[in-house]
């Protein structure tokens, strides 16, 4: 379904629905669509390296030592 601006509408959709809660920061990863979420306001970390994320799995947080 590439091309027809679905996941950009959506992504569009949920940070309008966040923007009235005060979030400081909203986090999406890609793995190659950098530039059409940086054209609704997203940019890279100023300090990528401090960032780590918690990835939940079906059903809980599964094994805590895994990587993902």
């Amino acid at each position: 379904m590439r091309g027809k601006k679905i996941g950009t509408a959506l992504v569009g959709a949920v940070r309008d629905h966040l923007e009235p809660f005060g979030l400081r920061r909203i986090l999406l990863a890609t793995h190659d669509a950098h530039g059409v979420y940086e054209k609704l306001g997203f940019r890279e970390p100023a300090r990528p390296d401090q960032w780590m994320a918690l990835v939940f799995r079906a059903g809980g947080l599964g094994d805590m030592s895994a990587r993902s």
